[in-house]
């Protein structure tokens, strides 16, 4: 690939028509208006480029270059997980290449710790932040698992324990929306460590005060005693006490200051449940008692996730649902009427025109100029033709609304529809099917089945709960369906309709000028806003043969 190739994609990505791109060092940056990528002969291959050629494009595209980057210390690697979140929902197929050239950058970092060993306080956090945040915010394995022990070795051999610290700071990165906001918390993040710091300093001058106070009480009285051995044992005594003392106070003052309780881990809380419940039954505590301290454990859970929200809080947060989430046996059986009934009539439901080999006609209909030529040599091509016929290609994306107001039996009803209707669709040849559902457990919009996939029951375990990003599921949804090879494409948006009508007329315009065909499957309620393809449930099982009411009905 030439330059003009490069600065093209930069221009095309970045929607700015000014961009232009060089090769300099060993390097990626930009200022807005140039993008300066590694020499090419520092990079042994084309995908390392394209992926840095990416994360800057996204800068240039998103990023207010009215904050420079060291305005705050940790603001670039926050704006850079941003930017990259932002980048990957945008454009599904960037994803192959940022993380190619991740897995790139963190092989040399690798290396490069392991020759120049331990960083320095800030440095350290700094790393931390970067290579850790690809796991925590980003949801990749690009980065070894030696290097992020390393990293967090660093951090704390300098600052102590704080890696909780750290990865809520992380996880509250994945929120944020803006370059302003990434600031705002880089600075949040300063201010912490720096609390630190004046703990530290604080915790040396009590020890020293607290020191010398015991030695000089200690030597009073001791020299009050009069003679050589109780003066010996008075000052080795009073010495010790002294010093114990002053030490404790000291250190109990200086760690007072603006240290944070950790997550309990969960195992932990387990035990002290089961302890709890063991001292119930032997009449150790009443039912009263145990009920409130039992009660006490939970807030202790639900303000832990509240403010770290991550699985070592509780298990289940922030991780990928099928492999964490309890399966919820009556979704399950319901789901598999769901799949009896989408199963018998699939075919009618998914059916599209698909093209067949061509095959020799007797008559054929009027003959192109340009392959005239195949009369000379008696080519029978001369009559081919292709036919379309009906037949399954047709690729199905499933987004589930889990918002607030779907709570409940609503919830319920709508993963068990999602479900039996993944089940049926991957039981069939020639349909394809994905799986969303918004919010997410990580992010706005969760990818919970894959394509081609086969649907996990631990997605029985979803909860709803927040708002409704309806738009971003939307777009999520066109932007992957419009880069799968099957002729036929079909959304199914499985809701309760809760949306104001400005965001219906958005998206039913966004479906609009897309290749999809949309149906709206609305769970116990009797309208919602939209004007297309509707279709009113109240019973999962019953989804197949609506569906199929709707198609015949329609045309």
């Amino acid at each position: 690939m030439t330059t003009p190739s490069f600065q093209r994609i930069a221009r095309s990505i970045a929607q700015q028509c000014n961009v232009s791109v060089r090769f300099s060092g060993d390097g990626a940056s930009t200022d807005g208006s140039t993008i300066t990528l590694p020499q090419l002969d520092q990079v042994t291959k084309k995908d390392i480029l394209l992926g840095y050629l990416i994360h800057e494009s996204g800068h240039v595209r998103e990023t207010n270059f009215d904050i420079p980057p060291d305005t705050s210390p940790f603001l670039n690697a926050l704006e850079d997980h941003r930017i990259e979140r932002h980048m990957c929902n945008l454009f599904r197929g960037s994803i192959e290449f940022l993380t190619n050239t991740w897995r790139e950058i963190s092989a040399e970092m690798l290396e490069s710790r392991k020759n120049t060993g331990p960083s320095d306080a800030f440095e350290s956090v700094s790393r931390y932040v970067i290579y850790h945040g690809q796991v925590k915010t980003l949801g990749r394995h690009t980065v070894s698992d030696e290097l992020l022990d390393l990293l967090a070795e660093d951090v704390v051999q300098n600052w102590g324990d704080i890696l909780d610290d750290l990865d809520s700071f992380l996880i509250k990165s994945k929120y944020t929306a803006s370059t302003a906001e990434c600031r705002d918390l880089s600075d949040e993040l300063v201010a912490y460590l720096s609390s630190l710091q004046s703990n530290d300093q604080g915790n040396d001058q009590s020890n020293d005060q607290s020191n010398d106070q015991g030695n000089d009480q200690s030597n009073d009285q001791s020299n009050d005693q009069g003679n050589d051995q109780s003066n010996d044992q008075g000052n080795d005594q009073s010495n010790d006490q002294g010093n114990d003392q002053g030490n404790d106070q000291g250190n109990d003052q200086g760690n007072g200051i603006g240290q944070q309780a950790k997550p309990i881990a969960a195992e932990d809380l387990e035990k002290a449940k089961e302890s709890l419940a063991s001292s119930i039954e032997s009449g150790e505590l009443s039912d009263d008692l145990g009920g409130l301290i039992a009660r006490k454990v939970e807030d202790v859970i639900q303000d832990s996730v509240k403010r770290f929200g991550y699985a070592e809080a509780l298990p289940g947060m922030g991780a990928r649902p099928d492999l964490c989430l309890a399966e919820n046996f009556s979704i399950i059986q319901s789901a598999e009427s769901v799949t009896a009934s989408v199963g018998k009539v699939i075919k009618q439901l998914f059916e599209s025109e698909s093209r067949v080999k061509s095959s020799v006609a007797r008559r054929g209909n009027r003959l192109k100029t340009s392959k005239l030529s195949r009369v000379a040599v008696n080519d029978p091509r001369i009559f081919d033709h292709r036919i379309n016929k009906p037949a399954l290609d047709t690729a199905i994306t499933v987004a589930i609304d889990l918002s607030g107001s779907m709570s409940g039996d609503r919830a319920e009803k709508a993963l068990a529809a999602a479900y039996g209707l993944a089940k049926a669709v991957h039981a069939t040849r020639k349909v394809s099917c994905r799986v969303t559902c918004f919010p997410g457990v990580t992010s706005e919009v969760d990818q919970i089945v894959p394509r081609n996939a086969s649907p996990s029951p631990a997605m029985t375990g979803l909860e709803a709960g927040g708002g409704t990003p309806l738009i971003g599921a939307i777009e999520d949804a066109l932007l992957e369906l419009e880069d799968v090879r099957e002729n036929r494409k079909a959304l199914i948006v499985i809701t309760d309709g809760q949306i104001h009508q400005k965001t219906a007329q958005i998206v039913e315009e966004k479906i609009g000028n897309s290749k999809a065909t949309a149906y709206w499957i609305a769970i116990d309620v009797e309208s919602i806003p939209i004007t297309g393809s509707v279709i009113h449930i109240t019973d999962p099982s019953t989804l197949g043969e609506a569906l199929l009411t709707h198609l015949k009905n329609a045309s």
